[in-house]
């Protein structure tokens, strides 16, 4: 479960449209925390989703 009663990945889906949108220069500009292996993977999926839209 991530925060706010939601699951991690839609969180985490919803920061990346929302930093992607922002149109960061680099990742150094954005800070995504994952507590765990499976979070971090997670997180890499979906800003490659993200990424490919």
């Amino acid at each position: 479960m991530g925060a706010a009663g939601h699951a991690f990945a839609d969180g985490a889906r919803t920061v990346c449209h929302a930093v992607w949108a922002l149109r960061a220069d680099t990742l150094s500009d954005v800070r995504v925390i994952a507590y765990s292996k499976e979070e971090y993977e997670t997180v890499q999926g979906i800003t490659a989703e993200v990424r490919s839209d």
